[in-house]
């Protein structure tokens, strides 16, 4: 079921992202953009309290997966945290955007 979408989480590129939960309580986000977003293998990464001037991919950053994947599963540990989402080309090796702060479970209580 879908929590929320959202448009307004990258400044810079037009992205909107889809929060839903599975049956069995685990959370999702799918990400999607226009046909004149292309970026070489795109690669979404979840970074706990990352502020969105970064230069480079943090060290701590978690791979949630391909952005063109379709629904990619949460860790536990990201929903109960604020961070960012940032996106990677990895055939380019750069951070193409970093979202502002969020908190996935923040919208469900």
């Amino acid at each position: 079921a879908t929590v929320w979408e959202r448009a307004d989480l990258f400044a810079k590129v037009a992205v909107s992202v889809r929060l839903s939960r599975t049956a069995s309580g685990d959370f999702t986000i799918t990400c999607a953009a226009k046909g004149d977003f292309a970026k070489p293998d795109l690669i979404v990464y979840w970074a706990t309290g990352v502020a969105t001037n970064v230069e480079a991919l943090p060290d701590s950053a978690t791979l949630l997966g391909a952005f063109s994947a379709g629904a990619l599963r949460l860790p536990a540990n990201i929903t109960e945290q604020e961070g960012s989402l940032i996106l990677f080309s990895l055939a380019d090796q750069e951070l193409v955007a970093v979202s502002q702060p969020i908190r996935f479970n923040a919208a469900t209580k």
